[in-house]
């Protein structure tokens, strides 16, 4: 799904004293890409979009995330996966900032590549790997399958999900945005894999 200044917007505001934003802008348009084709939440047979986000901050010069604002762990991506549901992540770049002029470490988006990216759940292994996270299967929007690792950090106060993407890379993309679809009127956690997966 192509988020663009025209179409979705990724954050929603949520006040706050430095302009505190949410990720569950993405959500709504996956709601309102459901609706318009007839399966969404006002569909008795339709489906639902459950929001996992984190909270950024404006700081004067940089968006920050918030700490402890992180909804999006390991535990959680691996549940939805088991109960079958459609996952989608939205990642992003980030960088460390370790300026004390600017209040100590500091998780930022990096900007400077100007891009964010979409991936659909595919699997995961409960067991954790030689670096202490979880290997997972995740489809590029390409429709291509691949196999990389989930990492949490916790630094500084901040808890981050992150994805190694492309996989062996040195590149590290912070989970910004998790969102489960499911059956409106699911009983015992019925799956949502006839949604089929949307990949442009």
């Amino acid at each position: 799904m192509n988020t663009t200044a025209n179409g979705s917007n990724a954050w929603t505001p949520t006040g706050g004293p430095r302009n505190e934003s949410r990720t569950d802008g993405i959500g709504s348009a996956i709601s309102a890409l459901l609706e318009k084709r007839g399966i969404g939440c006002s569909n008795d047979s339709g489906y639902d979009v459950k929001v996992y986000g984190v909270k950024i901050q404006w700081n004067g010069r940089a968006w920050e995330l918030v700490p402890g604002s992180n909804e999006i762990t390991f535990e959680a991506y691996n549940d939805e996966l088991r109960r079958g549901q459609r996952v989608v992540l939205w990642g992003a770049p980030y960088k460390w900032n370790y300026s004390s002029g600017r209040g100590g470490n500091k998780v930022e988006l990096d900007n400077s590549s100007g891009s964010a990216h979409a991936l659909n759940g595919k699997g995961a292994n409960s067991k954790k790997n030689d670096m202490g996270g979880h290997d997972v299967g995740l489809q590029d929007t390409n429709g291509q399958n691949l196999t990389t690792k989930w990492m949490s950090v916790n630094s500084s106060g901040y808890n981050l999900s992150a994805v190694n993407y492309p996989p062996g890379s040195y590149n590290w993309w912070i989970i910004m945005g998790m969102y489960a679809i499911s059956p409106k009127n699911a009983t015992g956690g019925g799956s949502s894999s006839g949604v089929g997966i949307d990949n442009t």
